[in-house]
């Protein structure tokens, strides 16, 4: 049986990792970038940049705050499985640029 803080963490971890994007061995910031651009594309195909703007600065904050709990738990600092800054950092640059320019 799984315990509450356990279930958690690993929902912490889905979402800090970007659904385990940051769990590849090689080069988990580019498959976190990667995965970013995409789900960037697919929002903006169905909604409105707006939509992908209070996405980041929804995500972001609640980022900040999962971050430390991971943090915590594993007695690390800046863990390199945490790609959900990059994920951010690409919508970010995907808010700034014109979708037309990308599709």
């Amino acid at each position: 049986n799984e315990t509450l803080s356990n279930k958690l963490f690993n929902m912490r971890k889905l979402f800090l990792t970007f659904f385990y994007l940051g769990l590849i061995p090689k080069a988990p910031g580019t498959f976190g970038t990667i995965g970013g651009l995409l789900s960037g594309i697919l929002i903006l195909y169905f909604f409105p940049v707006n939509t992908l703007a209070t996405l980041l600065v929804a995500v972001s904050i609640v980022a900040v705050f999962e971050t430390d709990k991971y943090e915590k738990e594993t007695n690390s600092h800046d863990p390199k499985e945490i790609v959900i800054d990059e994920v951010v950092g690409m919508w970010l640059v995907m808010c700034a640029v014109p979708f037309d320019t990308i599709s």
